[in-house]
């Protein structure tokens, strides 16, 4: 039939090869344990190496910390493989008890501190992207920690906040205008939590609330407006230097721009529903 692929003597030859190399797995997939060495084999016939190291935590997949000497936090190219998701040719080698995920967080965070030394803000949050690629997906909660706070330690001692805020609001093209939140928002920053002593400032922050309506005329907006609070959670690699900023800003404007920068969200439903019940 024109236009179907023939297939040539190579092509058999490799599929037969590869159902053999296949069938020579001792182990099923969920079988599979942190520490076991496997083989995976491409298309093209080539054969990479890893141990498995963690299971994503979305989709559960074996996330496969290839065997590269001299790798480290940074190096381009990928050290995981994602192993179950479109990769169906592997094969178990053996169990290895020695193996133990690295880098540290220490030697991690050694790694960060020599790479920050050179790096213009411009550039800084390659760092911490390099340094998220060290671990696979799901690692542990106190390791992901230590790498944010060496992150938000090195940018405070690294870029004054006048600095971090010039260049970023002209990136974003911000100019004069605050558009994290409404002007009655403003007002209240500027009058009221500006002159409160630095470290209370933050809580009072969280606690501020708006809906949309008041940024907007449009009667859908206003119909469905759910209420908005200044960012709570992870909106920025650059969140623990914002929380710093927070208390260590010079003047209500620059209090203002540090805000206008961490960004606002949709508060959770229940949240907005708890704030319903109390109005009435």
């Amino acid at each position: 039939m024109q236009g179907q692929a023939q297939l040539t003597l190579f092509d058999v030859i490799e599929a037969q090869d590869t159902a053999t190399w296949v069938a020579s797995n001792t182990k099923a997939y969920a079988e599979l344990v942190q520490g076991d060495y496997v083989e995976i084999r491409w298309e093209d016939g080539s054969v990479v190496s890893g141990w498995c190291a963690a299971r994503h935590p979305v989709d559960g997949v074996w996330q496969v910390q290839q065997d590269t000497q001299g790798w480290a936090p940074g190096q381009k190219g990928p050290r995981y493989i994602y192993l179950g998701r479109w990769i169906e040719t592997w094969r178990f080698v053996r169990r290895d008890d020695t193996w133990q995920l690295a880098p540290t967080p220490d030697e991690l965070s050694a790694w960060m501190r020599k790479q920050a030394q050179d790096l213009p803000l411009s550039r800084f949050h390659e760092l911490y992207h390099a340094a998220t690629d060290a671990w696979p997906m799901g690692v542990d909660a106190a390791w992901r920690e230590a790498m944010s706070e060496t992150f938000t330690e090195l940018a405070i001692q690294r870029f004054p906040l006048d600095q971090y805020l010039r260049e970023h609001r002209k990136a974003r093209g911000s100019g004069k205008r605050i558009w994290a939140c409404p002007e009655r928002v403003c007002r209240e920053i500027t009058e009221t939590i500006w002159p409160m002593p630095p470290e209370a400032r933050l809580d009072a922050v969280m606690a501020l609330r708006w809906t949309r309506a008041e940024d907007f005329e449009d009667e859908y907006v206003k119909a469905h407006g759910a209420l908005r609070g200044f960012n709570r959670s992870t909106a920025s690699i650059y969140e623990g230097y914002l929380r710093w900023a927070i208390a260590h800003a010079k003047d209500a404007r620059q209090l203002l721009e540090v805000l206008d920068d961490w960004g606002s969200n949709p508060v959770r439903e229940a949240e907005s529903n708890e704030q319903a019940e109390v109005a009435q």
